[in-house]
């Protein structure tokens, strides 16, 4: 994995100012990191919605909803840049301030309800650009607030690019692991120190996590616009806190608007310190279920999928009694309510994501484990009688497929397993899948089924169900991330459309267990974007020019965008690439600039003030 040419540093913090990657440090006045509101352990007090991990998407003069948790009487709200050197602050208009408390639109497990304040988004102007912003909200003179909570589009696009990354696992050992396999095949020390490196650094704070923080700088100069994170942000030792305290700051250094699902590993119970990740991942990201209008027509819905009872998630040394995938029939009623209450009123797309993929064989586990659900003691024993694993091993596997079938949702996205699938549903509720090596179609008892798997993956009309590999953990294939284009008028996912183009050779050199797979299925979107074949680093840097050095060693064109910094001038020329906005506070100015690199090539962009003189000539 990750050997040879591509294997770099990302010292630019690609798309704002976001920690680095591990190893090179970036010029201080080019990061900025992300503002962190909250005490240690409370990352979400009164400011309920929007959040870091369920953020709003705005237009210019729409309506901001901000939901807090307080009795107010009086409320503001100001947007600060996420990311950038420029920072104008940007002071919202109050519209509306409820007279008591209302349901909340996203905590509904226990029927939350707050305080609901609204605002008016501005205009856009040099001030107030596109992008991501924290927000900064005032409640009877006291502060709270959430980074990277509001997501500023001119125009939302028609076919957003979502970006998936899977499994980040933050305090996860299992790479070194592997890199130690790796060494002893290759006798050399090389693989496992490239691993220790990328995955824990020196141990301080700026470089731990260095593959989760090198792909979130991937996925940034991808530009996309929203970013799926589909679960186990941490790994669950006795050290949870540290873990959740890392996986929030870098998640935060993620340029888009992310939303956030919650994995196994996200949920288990610590015995030795008595830490419920579940009631950590409620203080830290988002709820366990929940539900939001990206735009009124394109509707997202995350679903619990470690719906187990308490004495389930227990974990001594992260293992628990199971670490497999159940939705139970009080989350699947609301689940199938709000699916099909949207799309009684909506023609538009549907997205929905959990952790574990209801597409799955049904797997460890049986009559006892479902007909003891509810009764933890009795649940345990009987799973532990018949097996446990990770698998789909509890209720609601086909009913949740089926329903998301009859209803018309056009991805689901999942992760948990390292590695990448794509499947599909068709009218009987069969599923085609990839393999590894090759396709599958099966009966939902797992019977195979006479028919054309790539076909129904192809050009069925079901569901299409895609799993990402990790972004950064032990894994059969490479860590990395995908992209998926969706549309916003219900169409069908075509899985052509995407994916990276693996070959054999490639494959053979990447992946860790090189004989799980081939190219076979490239064709058919199965492949994720590796991690370590795109670097971006300045290589000159003034008040009045910036050069951004862009090399592409993948086997396909890499098109995104950059913020480029620069001195506030009031012409600014750039070459190499389009600018999209300029964003200026006081002698500081960001320039947003999009560009497209092929394949195997290098790419200079170069952003100056109009006014520059260069190499003797002037601009």
């Amino acid at each position: 994995m990750l050997r040879g040419a591509g294997a770099g540093l990302l010292p630019l913090a690609i798309g704002g100012g976001a920690a680095a990657p591990v190893g090179d440090a970036v010029d201080a006045a080019a990061r900025t990191a992300p503002s962190v509101f909250g005490e240690v352990g409370r990352r979400i007090d009164t400011l309920r919605y929007p959040l870091v991990g369920v953020p709003a998407v705005q237009e210019p003069n729409e309506t901001l909803r901000v939901e807090l948790d307080a009795d107010v009487e009086s409320v503001s709200a100001t947007l600060v840049p996420s990311f950038g050197t420029a920072k104008p602050e940007t002071d919202l208009r109050l519209e509306s301030l409820s007279d008591g408390r209302k349901p909340s639109n996203i905590w509904v497990r226990t029927g939350e309800e707050y305080t609901v304040a609204e605002f008016e988004i501005p205009s856009l102007d040099r001030r107030f650009t596109e992008g991501m912003y924290d927000l900064r909200v005032t409640v009877d003179g006291e502060v709270d607030g959430q980074p990277l909570a509001v997501s500023i589009h001119e125009s939302f696009p028609d076919e957003p690019d979502v970006a998936i990354m899977g499994d980040p696992h933050v305090g996860d050992p299992r790479p070194f692991q592997d890199g130690g396999r790796e060494s002893v095949e290759e006798r050399g020390p090389e693989p496992f120190l490239f691993r220790y490196r990328e995955t824990f650094g020196t141990g301080t704070e700026e470089d731990r996590w260095g593959a989760f923080q090198r792909a979130n700088a991937e996925v940034n100069a991808s530009d996309p616009d929203i970013v799926l994170v589909i679960g186990d942000l941490a790994f669950g030792s006795p050290g949870y806190y540290q873990e959740y305290e890392d996986a929030y700051r870098v998640l935060n250094q993620i340029d888009a608007p992310t939303f956030v699902t919650l994995g196994n590993h996200d949920g288990y119970i610590s015995p030795g310190a008595g830490i419920d990740g579940k009631k950590l991942w409620r203080r830290y990201f988002a709820p366990w279920h929940y539900s939001v209008d990206i735009r009124p027509d394109f509707h997202l819905l995350s679903m619990d999928s470690y719906d187990w009872p308490a004495l389930d998630r227990i974990a001594p040394s992260a293992v628990p009694s199971t670490w497999g995938g159940q939705v139970r029939n009080e989350q699947f009623a609301w689940v199938a309510e709000d699916l099909r209450s949207w799309r009684a009123e909506n023609d538009g797309t549907i997205l929905t994501l959990s952790h574990h993929n209801p597409s799955w064989r049904q797997t460890e586990g049986g009559e006892v484990t479902r007909t003891t659900d509810g009764i933890p003691a009795a649940e345990q024993v009987g799973r532990g009688a018949e097996g446990s694993g990770g698998g789909w091993l509890g209720k609601n596997r086909e009913a949740i497929r089926t329903l998301l079938r009859d209803v018309g949702v056009s991805l689901h996205v999942s992760g948990h397993a390292h590695r990448d699938r794509i499947a599909r549903n068709d009218g009987a509720d069969n599923i085609a899948a990839t393999t590894g090596t090759g396709l599958e179609y099966v009966d939902p008892d797992g019977n195979p089924v006479e028919g054309d798997a790539e076909a129904v993956l192809a050009e069925g009309d079901g569901t299409l169900f895609v799993e990402a590999t990790t972004a950064a953990s032990g894994t059969t294939q490479y860590w990395g991330w995908r992209t998926v284009p969706l549309a916003r008028d219900g169409s069908r996912v075509d899985p052509r459309t995407f994916g990276y183009p693996a070959t054999d050779g490639f494959l053979s050199g990447r992946a860790l267990e090189p004989g799980l797979w081939s190219a076979t299925n490239a064709d058919l979107g199965l492949y994720s974007m590796p991690s370590y074949r795109f670097d971006a680093s300045f290589v000159e840097r003034s008040a009045e020019r910036t050069v951004v050095r862009l090399e592409n060693d993948l086997a396909r064109e890499f098109e995104g965008a950059v913020t480029v910094p620069l001195g506030a001038c009031p012409g600014v020329r750039v070459d190499g690439g389009e600018k999209r906005w300029q964003r200026i506070d006081g002698d500081r100015q960001d320039v947003r600039v999009a560009f497209s690199v092929p394949a195997g090539e290098t790419h200079d962009i170069i952003v100056a003030c109009a006014s520059a003189t260069v190499a003797g000539k002037q601009h």
